[in-house]
């Protein structure tokens, strides 16, 4: 079997969740996870101070992950903000090959649409610092030599087909 794991990255509110949307919509066998539901299962947690509970949502969707893929599944789609360290971490413990798609945006309308959702979020300067690295194009370039990473501007329009 060969499998298809492509992970969505970029900053909050650069449109992941849009995306995975738009993939459930127009694609078929596909199984979607977005990190912050994964992160939701866990109550009471402290994510001022919770780094370790973030890596155990990594092990825990990188388990559903091989859970889906014993089931059959081949296309699977995991979604989260993935800062550098973290997505080493992730795809340090994956066994399967995978894509990365990093989606940045223009400024403006990321803080228009970070405002737009109007909720507590870490530092807008903080999120729009992020998309700036990602549209710097942030990892290291070893792995975009592979072909494995593609950058997306989603300023006007996030795609609705990306794998």
């Amino acid at each position: 079997m060969n499998e298809n794991i492509t992970i969505i990255r970029g900053a909050s509110g650069v449109g992941k969740s849009t995306m995975i949307r738009n993939l459930l919509k127009n694609e078929k066998q596909i199984v979607c996870i977005d990190i912050d539901s994964v992160r939701s299962m866990f109550s009471n947690m402290d994510w001022d101070n919770g780094y370790q509970e973030y890596v155990n949502a990594i092990k825990l969707t990188v388990s559903m992950v091989d859970k889906l893929i014993s089931l059959g599944y081949s296309r699977i789609v995991v979604a989260d903000t993935f800062r550098l360290d973290q997505l080493c971490e992730f795809i340090s413990e994956l066994n399967y090959p995978y894509s990365i798609c990093s989606l940045f945006c223009d400024k403006d309308v990321l803080i228009a649409r970070i405002m737009k959702r109007n909720l507590p979020c870490v530092s807008i300067n903080d999120i729009v610092e992020y998309n700036e690295k990602i549209r710097g194009r942030d990892l290291p370039i070893s792995m975009q030599k592979k072909g494995i990473v593609k950058y997306i501007d989603v300023s006007y329009e996030v795609p609705k087909n990306i794998i």
